[in-house]
């Protein structure tokens, strides 16, 4: 009764990575949506206000290395608000985003699964880049024109390699919030032994940050990023 008990509370679990024992052929559409938003290639996450007005990168940066499931997070250390003798708050309470979504749009396994979910909105993956998405921003949250500043502040860093700059972004306009889609060269490749691949990445007033880690990102017995 025990070991049919502990398998019902495991069962969510089992079918959520039913995917990884399949070929890409034989996925379902669930199967597909799994990867889509629970899979090694995704990581959800909670922005910090602070942005370019806040303390500086290097420090922004240091803020966000404490990791809760492989995601960089942390509070941005910004100021709350000074309060007048009255009690009342000087200025406005600091705004918080919601929980968006890193995915890597460049992987394999998640180009197939959005074919299989029939995502037809999902970013274009050009030829020679990783190719990495951030969902469920404010609606506020990307100006017309933004895309070369949101490029400069895109980064991939690893453990004692040079960071990898975004090329360039692209901003794509959804009825559920813009889309903001950065695309790194691949002439730096990124290889298994560097285990860890860290995104950063500023979005008008919000910092994100997610880690990745390689040895989680096999597919088909090879890394697929």
């Amino acid at each position: 009764m025990l070991r049919a008990s502990l398998f019902v509370m495991c069962l969510p679990g089992l079918l959520a990575q039913a995917w990884k024992d399949k070929p890409v052929a034989a996925w379902t559409e669930d199967d597909a949506r799994v990867v889509m938003a629970e899979s090694p290639w995704v990581k959800s996450v909670t922005p910090e206000g602070g942005g370019t007005a806040g303390p500086s990168k290097a420090k922004r940066v240091e803020s966000v290395l404490g990791q809760m499931g492989g995601v960089r997070m942390g509070r941005m250390g910004m100021p709350g608000p000074r309060r007048m003798p009255s009690g009342r708050p000087e200025g406005p309470r600091e705004q918080r985003a919601s929980v968006v979504t890193v995915r890597w749009e460049s992987a394999l396994p998640v180009r197939e699964a959005e074919l299989k979910a029939r995502d037809t909105s999902a970013p274009t993956v050009d030829d020679g880049f990783y190719v990495l998405a951030v969902y469920r921003l404010p609606r506020d949250a990307v100006r017309a024109g933004m895309e070369k500043k949101l490029a400069k502040l895109g980064v991939l860093r690893r453990d004692g390699m040079k960071d990898l700059q975004a090329a360039r972004v692209r901003v794509l306009a959804r009825e559920d919030g813009p889309v903001v889609v950065y695309l790194f060269s691949r002439t730096e490749g990124i290889r298994e032994s560097d285990r860890r691949v860290e995104f950063s990445g500023e979005v008008s007033k919000w910092t994100v940050g997610a880690a990745f880690f390689t040895e989680d990102m096999r597919f088909g017995g090879k890394l697929e990023i």
